[in-house]
């Protein structure tokens, strides 16, 4: 575990976290030593909470406490990296401090919309850049708590029992593993529901109950959000990215891209490299 400070002030600290840990396998029971909120640049991990098991990828958010104990794995077979903002105690509250309790279902994790996962994205260049003064960073971060406090409040509705819901909560977790694993491979729900031991049907109705959006959705979010992730990185070369993706052409990439960020990868690249 690799750890690189970012920002600090008396309101917040933020703070790169480099897991290069792979291993699919349930690590030792944690205790968190102070209360974060937690965004994926890349890879994805799993927290497991008694029967909970909530996946964290790059469009989900992640609330810790002080007194959580979890367990962590990485179900996609990769390790992560991840921003962590932790406020100070009283803040968090404010801001966060319902965010699980609020959402009926706190397993799937806080879904973000593609405007909170371009305003991280965003964020992490500035500070890169060391063109942020303080006052921007601390409100962008509470801006990015909110729209994860408000993700918790609009969980999907809760009708089914609690044990059901568990289980339809793993199952998508589960899921969403495997498609991240190999974000480009032309999947089909019937070649999912087989590596799951479900029906496409039951597979198509239980992810979109527990998440709010079908699976393909999520697919092609989740693609974007890594291929934002690159074009931060410096790659230059935007139709074999396409294509390493799973896009069919470089202009499907870049309609795609648009629809979802409001601005095309390369007008993406020169402002992340400001």
């Amino acid at each position: 575990m690799r750890f690189e400070a970012l920002f600090s002030s008396t309101l917040l600290t933020v703070q790169s976290v480099h897991c290069r840990v792979c291993d699919r396998a349930l690590g030792p029971e944690e205790g968190a030593a102070y209360s974060s909120l937690v965004l994926v640049q890349r890879g994805a991990f799993a927290i497991h909470r008694g029967r909970h098991c909530q996946l964290v990828d790059p469009l989900t958010a992640a609330v810790f406490r002080s007194d959580d104990e979890f367990r962590i794995s990485h179900p996609a077979g990769c390790g992560d990296i991840t921003t962590e903002f932790r406020f100070c105690e009283d803040i968090h509250l404010r801001l966060l401090g319902g965010a699980r309790d609020g959402c009926r279902d706190p397993s799937p994790g806080l879904s973000l919309p593609s405007s909170a996962v371009w305003a991280h994205r965003g964020l992490l260049a500035r500070l890169a850049g060391g063109a942020c003064e303080p006052l921007e960073v601390e409100e962008e971060a509470i801006a990015l708590a909110g729209t994860a406090a408000e993700a918790g409040r609009n969980g999907s509705p809760d009708r089914v029992r609690a044990g059901t819901r568990v289980r339809l909560a793993d199952m998508a977790a589960r899921a969403k593993a495997l498609v991240l694993e190999a974000p480009a491979q032309r999947w089909t729900l019937q070649g999912i529901g087989r590596e799951l031991g479900v029906s496409p049907c039951h597979l198509t109705r239980s992810f979109r109950h527990v998440t709010g959006e079908p699976l393909y959705r999520f697919l092609n979010r989740a693609r974007l959000a890594i291929g934002l992730d690159r074009i931060a990185a410096g790659e230059e070369g935007l139709t074999g990215l396409a294509l390493d993706l799973g896009f069919s052409s470089h202009a499907h990439f870049t309609t795609a891209f648009r629809r979802e960020y409001g601005r095309t990868p390369s007008a993406a690249r020169a402002l992340l490299a400001q």
